[in-house]
């Protein structure tokens, strides 16, 4: 007893005695959930909307795609004739008004073209055999006066080209039309919350998240097509469409009357 008493006295017991007493009380406070961070709250009631809307417009730049196929049983063939077919293209392109920055080569390809395998007398199968070639090239062209459209594809199948791979519709400008889009789809997906709180007979809240989920690009496409007429090739632009679409969320404040 009198060692223990001489022990509590000393410095260093003293600290160890108030170190248990701390580490006792926190241990108290802490089964009473006092000094704990508090839990994060419960996800808050909400509901979820979309919106989406379209808008129109009038296209003022098209893409016309345009391709020169050539056959031949040897390579420097196939590409010598393929090079004359697209120069001629080319110059009968800026001809009816198409400007330089305007023609992109966009594809060029020089491939062999194999003859159907045969199976020999001892049932092998034999090498595939090269029996040519053939060499393409395609170009890109940017018409920024639509009249010029039919012009385009005209003097370029006269030149020789063998494929139109298609015909796009589209905006130099588009921003305008996009805002129309998203604020119209905002109002939709306000005018739906609305609706479905009647329904439901809530009370909305806040907006606790607005997010764009998607904007649709102003495209018009014509398909792809490989036969080509005679006659003067007719272009009819239409409208392009640019979409929008939009998701809120709002809090639930409580029910409604």
């Amino acid at each position: 007893m009198q060692i223990q008493k001489m022990f509590i006295k000393t410095p260093i017991g003293k600290h160890i005695i108030l170190a248990a007493l701390a580490f006792f009380f926190a241990a108290i406070f802490a089964g009473r959930g006092i000094g704990r961070a508090e839990s994060p709250g419960e996800v808050p009631p909400s509901l979820v909307v979309t919106g989406h809307a379209d808008v129109t417009a009038s296209p003022d730049q098209a893409t016309v795609r345009l391709g020169v196929l050539v056959q031949a049983t040897e390579a420097a063939d196939a590409q010598t004739r393929v090079n004359q077919i697209m120069h001629d293209a080319l110059r009968q392109l800026k001809d009816v008004g198409v400007a330089d920055h305007g023609i992109q080569t966009t594809g060029l390809s020089l491939t062999p073209v194999y003859m159907r395998s045969d199976r020999s007398q001892g049932g092998n199968v034999k090498e595939p055999q090269i029996a040519g070639y053939r060499a393409t090239n395609t170009v890109t062209v940017q018409v920024e006066d639509l009249a010029l459209i039919g012009k385009v594809i005209d003097a370029g199948v006269l030149a020789g080209a063998n494929q139109l791979q298609g015909l796009t519709f589209h905006l130099r400008e588009d921003d305008k039309y996009r805002r129309q889009a998203l604020q119209l789809a905002a109002q939709k997906a306000q005018d739906k919350a609305a609706a479905l709180a009647a329904a439901m007979h809530v009370q909305l809240g806040e907006i606790l998240e607005i997010l764009e989920e998607k904007v649709h690009f102003p495209r018009s496409t014509v398909a792809r097509s490989d036969a080509v007429t005679a006659k003067a090739t007719p272009v009819q632009p239409g409208q392009v469409r640019i979409g929008a679409d939009i998701r809120v969320r709002y809090r639930i404040a409580g029910q409604g009357k």
